[in-house]
């Protein structure tokens, strides 16, 4: 249909379509820019309050690499060994939070050319949060199901596996058994577990099909199970091990950072929009929690 306009001859509702198309182009630009800037944020306050990473990224003693694979074992013993696996670990912990920092980012602005999404901050951030717990619970679950079938068969008459440092004998098995599950996850890139993942995530999120078409987001799935597996087993099953902490009910400086959108008058936590890392044996908090007040 067409429209007589000043002697030209136009299309009706082109210039509406127009502007409503450039107008979506801005708001996207628009959100993808407030990502960002939450991501600085975050990052700036991170460095600014924390040094977390120190612990285990930095380590006081240094000594030659060794010049064949089998002299790892000789070379990295005691705390020279327990000094390697820190750093392994800090790496880990980066891992973690770029998780969050970088990678959010890029989920947000994807979310948010969904239909089901666009527009709606919590409710994107809501659902990436949901994937890293509901991660660490299935991973967590099988490990502990598979170690304690093992100890209940061994230690029939206990019940249980020894505590850590009761027996030479146990903790090495123990390391073990963490090695095996820990490699034979990696060698099937974590897919038991990133399926039980996704199948949770589409049964709650059912009316929200256009999820199960996002690229980004299922590989945001697969990096999660990566990082966790790291987390709960330790890095070639070696300790130490890592715990997600989101469950505090007030806010403490010590264990947290404040989202962009909460309120500086409040402790109290409204929600979490990133846990943080706790680790297992000392109970030591490496890495803050991102909440809303």
């Amino acid at each position: 249909m067409y429209r007589q306009q000043n002697g030209r001859s136009t299309r009706s509702g082109s210039s509406t379509t127009e502007n409503e198309e450039e107008t979506a182009k801005l708001r996207n630009h628009i959100n993808r820019l407030g990502a960002e800037l939450t991501t600085a944020r975050f990052q700036i306050r991170q460095l600014a309050s924390t040094n977390d990473f120190d612990h285990f990224a930095n380590p006081k003693v240094c000594w030659p690499e060794p010049d064949y694979p089998e002299a790892s074992t000789y070379y990295y013993e005691e705390n020279m060994r327990g000094r390697k696996t820190d750093t392994e670990m800090g790496q880990v912990i980066r891992r973690f939070s770029d998780l969050f920092a970088k990678d959010r980012v890029e989920i947000v602005t994807q979310l948010n050319c969904l239909p089901e999404f666009i527009g709606l901050e919590e409710l994107q951030l809501k659902t990436i949060f949901s994937v890293i717990v509901l991660t660490f619970r299935s991973v967590q679950d099988s490990v502990e199901r598979r170690r304690t079938g093992v100890w209940e068969v061994l230690e029939s008459s206990t019940g249980g596996a020894p505590l850590p440092g009761q027996s030479p004998d146990a903790d090495a098995l123990d390391v073990a058994m963490y090695r095996y599950m820990y490699r034979r996850a990696k060698s099937e890139h974590g897919m038991a577990n990133a399926k039980e993942v996704t199948a949770q995530i589409w049964k709650t999120l059912y009316d929200f099909p256009s999820l199960k078409t996002c690229t980004r987001f299922n590989r945001f799935i697969l990096d999660c199970v990566a990082v966790v597996w790291d987390m709960v087993a330790g890095v070639e099953g070696r300790p130490p091990r890592l715990r997600l902490e989101y469950e505090s009910m007030q806010f403490d400086s010590d264990k947290h950072l404040r989202f962009h959108s909460s309120s500086l008058r409040s402790s109290a936590i409204k929600r979490y929009v990133w846990p943080g890392l706790i680790e297992s044996a000392s109970e030591k908090l490496v890495h803050k929690g991102i909440v809303v007040t």
